[in-house]
């Protein structure tokens, strides 16, 4: 109870905007300013250190034919692998493009900002990963609806191999 409360605390300190700063900030801040915000609101270290922890496992999880592994990134999605297949869902992390030579695809289940970050939806986008979402436009898999990839509507069944995505509004 010590140190579920000692958490609770830390993560008190962090206002909604300075979250979205940090997370922002992408990787671009310097080591200095990343020790600042560590030393100010230490749950953000606890958040970068708990990915990178979620990164390695990712790496280096063999997992056998018929399994599957889930990393829930606390309440900012989750990265699902099975024997084949690595895919995202409603991944919201600063340093979620970190990611992107691991997963196949991603899916985002609509559009509130902690589901999702526009940087690793359009770097998916730019190597051809396909991004499922009812709301970005892109062009990582063909649907029969405009704008390739934007759809709403009624239900819609994608393949990735042995994995079936349905998705409806």
């Amino acid at each position: 109870e010590i140190a579920l409360n000692v958490i609770k605390a830390a993560q008190d300190r962090i206002t909604p905007e300075c979250y979205v700063d940090f997370c922002d900030a992408e990787m671009t801040l310097m080591p200095g300013e990343l020790d600042d915000i560590y030393f100010n609101f230490p749950a953000l270290y606890w958040y970068d250190r708990a990915f990178e922890k979620v990164l390695e496992e990712v790496q280096q999880e063999s997992v056998p034919e018929g399994g599957t592994v889930l990393w829930h990134i606390y309440n900012m999605g989750y990265v699902v692998k099975t024997a084949k297949h690595c895919f995202a869902i409603d991944l919201h992390h600063r340093r979620s493009e970190e990611l992107l030579p691991l997963l196949e695809f991603l899916a985002i289940t609509h559009n509130h900002n902690d589901h999702y970050t526009i940087r690793l939806a359009q770097r998916m986008n730019r190597s051809h990963k396909p991004v499922i979402t009812n709301f970005y436009p892109n062009d990582g898999y063909n649907v029969p609806y405009p704008d390739n990839g934007y759809f709403k509507g009624p239900e819609h069944t994608l393949h990735f191999d042995d994995i079936t995505v349905t998705t409806y509004e």
